[in-house]
């Protein structure tokens, strides 16, 4: 039996909690800090709870689909992405193509699954476009293309993608005939605003034999989002009992702000000496939550201010391995290995040899500018490091690709890296394929690229930070919503039919085409905006870390009511440090002898401008150029180098003569043709 139970707000969902039991029924939620918070949340009530209590709907899925389709294999994003490459290599000239991104081609796999993978889906899809000539013309090539990357995949290579799941379940019409033997537990499913259509169909398939509860949260503004609510009233036409859940009280005077900055950079400043605030008023940091639409953008450079502040956050601190040194050193050695020749490359690998043959301005000189492995053969030692034939055959499997990628991992570097980079290949990969080496690079290089590792726990007892796709539905007293940006809630994935092109699909044959169009992210904003709680401030910084201009979101020029100014943002501790005089500072910042604490602090004056400094007298006083008056203005420093203290670069070995020689040569020659008295009679040797 299918219900479907109304609430204003995800919170009220809590209020069926005690009704809820884990041992013989399953809550069904969208992502994995939910499904953790449902999971402590049964932890003190029930002191227990089962593997099947409470489930992503991935989880799910997969969990079915693995059932119906043992034989198929799951991959990543990332492997079918090479495999796909190297399938269109293969073929490019059969399939007359110019150009196609394998990635671009997954998204279109994606998007045109439930056409894909049904019986009569091809043949009905290429009936509908002789009707519509104008996507015929666009759209009629690409979707054969896709259509036979799909089946490479799905048929041939017998893989299968996470996103593909519940498409597939549904056009393979197989759950519908066997569901009882699929699924028995009753399920309780809130999925907010990330349930798709399939998903719902789904769910009123099993409906037939599970009873099933669907939490849908409803209110006024879900007139602007119709195509995201879809799902839902799909679901709300099959239901045999609809409900409403009472919601309890908002609180009566909840404060909402709603501020603008200069920049993100102001937006973290005035989010920490805000959480201070409330702190000092004697919130609990755990009472706290701090939401963006991608809050690792913001983490790196909160966190300084954070530490800085003595505050606790529960957010797991995690780098990207490609950012460890031994990583990067190992990959460039990787890429010259296999004659993908960068300077940058070079410059990292070679001078991480035990012996060097050349110094650091010989080999700027030597190779600053190499266009093809041959330059390399300017040095003995480059040729015998980068140039030897290598010991791999022309299409490795796996195993013989991992083999030969560890011995070239540097004996001096911790394994710890190497090991988790392994991990994800061996459990990634498809140890049948057989690719060549470069295509495995690749695969090597976009594995290394998202793969993460966890340096610092997150404080269960700390404030929440957390993007909006999962924030926490639970009510928290005070909360900050930060980078508010038109650009942040765009949706990521391309668009590839029209709102009004799937809706007609959808309208003449029946399958419905997920469209990304309506924004996620901004769906889950007013979710969460609706949730109760004290206070709420909406923030929003013109400019981004990296300096580029940006305009605010829809929702909030909605919640600017009273046409906020830019602020200026509360002060931090850092603030203060920077206003107090060094020496009142200096002993809670470093432990520092009396005589290298004085240096500090007159090194600090220096900065502030605060100490007078003896005049350089040059012994001769450096000629003027327009050259060199462009490179005062682009650093004093570089102008003092030059012109001051004599140093100079080695010329870079090219086949055209270095910008430094012929500025000489220029300059000598309009000397000479200028020297008194001037001479018209010059030979043609002269």
């Amino acid at each position: 039996m299918l219900e479907i139970i109304k609430v204003r707000k995800r919170s009220d969902i809590l209020q069926q909690f005690s009704q809820f039991d884990a041992e013989k029924q399953s809550w069904l939620v969208s992502d994995l800090r939910t499904k953790l918070e449902i999971q402590n949340r049964l932890i003190e009530k029930d002191k227990f709870f089962v593997e099947t209590s409470i489930l992503r709907a991935t989880d799910l899925w997969r969990l079915l689909f693995q059932r119906q389709f043992p034989k198929k294999k799951i991959i990543d994003r990332s492997w079918a992405r090479v495999l796909l490459s190297n399938f269109l290599k293969k073929n490019i000239q059969d399939l007359n193509l110019n150009q196609a991104s394998s990635s671009t081609i997954l998204e279109m796999i994606e998007f045109f699954l439930p056409l894909l993978s049904h019986r009569e889906g091809h043949e009905k899809f290429k009936e509908w476009l002789e009707l519509h000539s104008e996507i015929k013309d666009r759209w009629a090539e690409w979707y054969v293309l896709v259509r036979l990357c799909f089946q490479y995949l799905y048929n041939e290579k017998n893989l299968v993608l996470p996103q593909w799941f519940s498409p597939l379940l549904i056009e393979q019409g197989i759950l519908s005939e066997a569901v009882g033997l699929q699924w028995q537990r009753p399920l309780w499913v809130d999925l907010g605003g990330q349930i798709l259509w399939a998903e719902a169909e789904l769910l009123r398939l099993l409906s037939a034999s599970v009873e099933i509860k669907v939490f849908m949260v409803e209110n006024e503004w879900q007139k602007d989002f119709s195509y995201k609510m879809r799902p839902y009233r799909h679901l709300e036409d099959h239901a045999l009992k609809n409900s409403t859940l009472n919601s309890n009280s908002a609180p009566e005077h909840k404060i909402i702000r709603v501020q603008k900055f200069s920049g993100e950079l102001a937006e973290i400043k005035q989010t920490v000496g805000q959480i201070r605030a409330w702190l000092e008023q004697g919130v609990l940091p755990s009472e706290i939550g701090v939401f963006a639409p991608d809050i690792e953008k913001y983490w790196p450079v909160m966190k300084c201010f954070f530490d800085q502040e003595g505050l606790l956050a529960n957010k797991e601190t995690n780098v990207k391995v490609a950012s460890f040194p031994s990583v990067q050193e190992w990959l460039a050695g990787l890429r010259l290995k296999f004659k993908e020749i960068r300077t940058s490359d070079l410059e990292l690998h070679f001078f991480q040899q035990t012996e060097k043959s050349l110094n650091y301005e010989e080999f700027k000189s030597l190779f600053s500018n190499i266009l093809s492995s041959e330059d390399l053969k300017k040095k003995s030692q480059m040729e015998e490091l980068y140039l030897k034939p290598l010991k791999l055959a022309k299409n490795p499997d796996r195993d013989e690709w991992i083999i030969f990628i560890t011995r070239l991992w540097s004996s001096a570097h911790d394994t710890k890296a190497l090991a988790i980079i392994l991990n994800e290949l061996y459990s990634k990969g498809d140890f049948e394929t057989s690719l060549p080496a470069l295509d495995w690079l690749d695969h090597l290089e976009s594995l290394v690229a998202r793969v993460e590792v966890s340096v610092e726990n997150a404080q269960l007892e700390g404030v929440h930070l957390v993007s909006l796709m999962a924030a926490p539905s639970f009510s928290l007293r005070k909360r900050i919503f930060l980078g508010l940006s038109e650009d942040s809630l765009k949706p990521s994935s391309s668009q590839f039919l029209s709102r009004f092109e799937v809706e007609k699909l959808f309208s003449d044959l029946g399958f419905f085409l997920e469209n990304h169009d309506l924004s996620s992210k901004e769906f889950e904003l007013r979710l969460l905006a609706d949730t109760d709680s004290e206070e709420d401030i909406f923030s929003f910084g013109i400019v981004t870390l990296s300096g580029q201009l940006q305009a605010p979101s829809g929702f909030w020029l909605t919640q600017d009511k009273e046409k906020a100014e830019v602020s200026a943002p509360l002060n931090t501790r850092w603030d203060e440090i920077q206003k107090s005089k060094p020496e009142a500072v200096l002993s809670q910042l470093r432990q520092l002898n009396s005589i290298d604490a004085e240096q500090l602090v007159q090194r600090i004056h220096g900065d502030q401008n605060l100490q007078n400094f003896k005049k350089f007298i040059a012994i001769e006083k450096p000629s003027l150029s327009a050259s060199r008056v462009e490179t005062y203005l682009d650093c004093p420093f570089k102008f003092a180098a030059q012109a001051l203290f004599q140093l100079k670069d080695l010329p870079e070995l090219d086949l055209h003569i270095d910008s430094r020689s012929y500025g000489s040569l220029v300059h000598t020659l309009f000397e000479q043709l200028t020297l008194e008295p001037q001479r018209w009679d010059y030979s043609v040797a002269e």
